[in-house]
């Protein structure tokens, strides 16, 4: 496996998870494990392993996905950031933590990464009836292959922002839902909370307690660019 030469951003960093990394992935198995060192550990049903680009799970749209266990993310700021090869535009999420009891999901924190017709989706801050949204339609050429997504909130200033290879490319103001833990019934990685799924590679991802500037996002950009082409 590929090591990273840089470290990505260790400062509030509640999930990491990296098939190119043999200490989160040894190449068997269904167990994804977090390197974070808060032992949120995944579970990978059908997703298939392969080696290239240093290691990653082909997630084929159709009935793989991992779950997560709950997690503690109560508080004003998040972040998620991934490296995903975009295949096709389909009716999915990459992230979705909610709960089926709720309305829309509760979601928390939801990505399509794209829905149909390329629309980049990022949702969170269920707050009992509404959420906070930010949206934008990406061409072929931004979603599709390796590409690097953040996506990152904070409740106290009202910010949204997406960015796409560590360069700012959606912003959105007045988002003040802040989060709230997650211990619902819907905590995926590649479905969404009625059983529609991601169709691309997912190599590494985290979740961070906090809202990542744009140095911090190219950072972990810079960690591992080299796998996949950049």
């Amino acid at each position: 496996p590929v090591q990273l030469t840089i470290p990505i951003v260790p400062e509030n960093l509640i999930l990491h998870l990296d098939a190119g990394d043999s200490n989160s992935y040894s190449g068997s198995g269904n167990t994804w494990t977090d390197l974070s060192g808060e032992n949120h550990d995944a579970t990978i049903y059908g997703a298939t392993y392969n080696s290239g680009d240093g290691g990653y799970f082909d997630f084929d749209g159709t009935n793989d996905y991992a779950t997560l266990p709950t997690l503690n993310i109560a508080g004003n700021e998040l972040t998620f950031s991934v490296w995903n090869y975009g295949i096709t535009s389909q009716l999915s999420s990459i992230i979705f933590l909610g709960d089926t009891g709720q309305s829309e999901g509760g979601r928390i924190l939801q990505i399509h990464l794209p829905h149909t017709n390329n629309t980049v989706y990022f949702d969170k801050g269920w707050d009992g009836s509404a959420y906070d949204r930010i949206n934008k339609t990406a061409t072929d050429a931004e979603y599709k292959g390796w590409h690097h997504w953040a996506f990152t909130a904070n409740a106290s200033t009202g910010s949204m922002k997406i960015y796409l290879d560590a360069a700012l490319w959606h912003s959105g103001t007045g988002k003040t839902k802040t989060f709230s833990d997650v211990n619902g019934n819907v905590r995926n990685i590649g479905e969404n909370h009625t059983g529609y799924h991601h169709r691309g590679y997912i190599s590494n991802l985290q979740i961070y307690k906090k809202e990542l500037n744009a140095s911090e996002v190219l950072r972990n950009y810079d960690a591992a660019k080299s796998r996949f082409g950049y």
